[in-house]
């Protein structure tokens, strides 16, 4: 489960001496959040009943939906709800929640 989750890396990189930082900006979404919001997918469709269906509700003003819808991707007994505000996403924020990922409702 977790292979699948993180297929990308984290790296620990040096800031100074003694001192790191964990890399968690390689995922697909560019955003931290693709760690939690992978995990959660692979998780759910452990324990999800192969008939059943589940839904995600997630509400964001920014990368959290990306992150989220791709995470679920493909996973079709796992339905995702995403919300945002009319009008406070930018253009390009739209465009990466749309970019062909089947689990999303325009909100707009």
């Amino acid at each position: 489960m977790v292979d699948t989750a993180f297929q990308f890396p984290a790296p620990v990189v040096p800031v100074k001496d003694g001192v790191y930082a964990l890399e968690l900006f390689h995922g697909p979404t560019l955003a931290f959040k693709d760690f939690g919001g992978r995990f959660m997918a692979q998780s759910l469709a452990a324990v999800s009943e192969k008939d059943g269906k589940i839904t995600i509700l997630t509400a964001t003003s920014g990368d959290t939906g990306a992150a989220v819808a791709h995470a679920f991707h493909g996973m079709d007994n796992i339905k995702v709800v995403i919300l945002y505000p009319k009008g406070k996403i930018s253009a390009a924020g739209k465009d990466v929640l749309y970019a062909g990922w089947q689990h999303h409702y325009r909100g707009d």
